[in-house]
């Protein structure tokens, strides 16, 4: 998982809703920040999907809309 801790929520809550989705996959989820391993972080980046993306709301980049 990547982004904002406080504003993603914890782990444990993704993890829950994941499972009461009772989806035929297993979900691995971890914080992205918190893998120490490159390989794995680039092997990540090359092949892992994203489930869930949200927009940055409007100036949520400093920009003044």
């Amino acid at each position: 998982m990547e982004g904002n801790r406080g504003l993603v929520g914890s782990r444990s809550t993704v993890r829950e809703a994941f499972k009461r989705l009772l989806l035929p996959y297993q979900v691995d989820l971890c914080w992205l920040a918190a893998v120490d391993n490159p390989s794995l972080c680039a092997h990540i980046g090359r092949v892992g999907p994203v489930l869930y993306e949200q927009a940055a709301a409007p100036g949520a980049n400093g920009e003044m809309k």
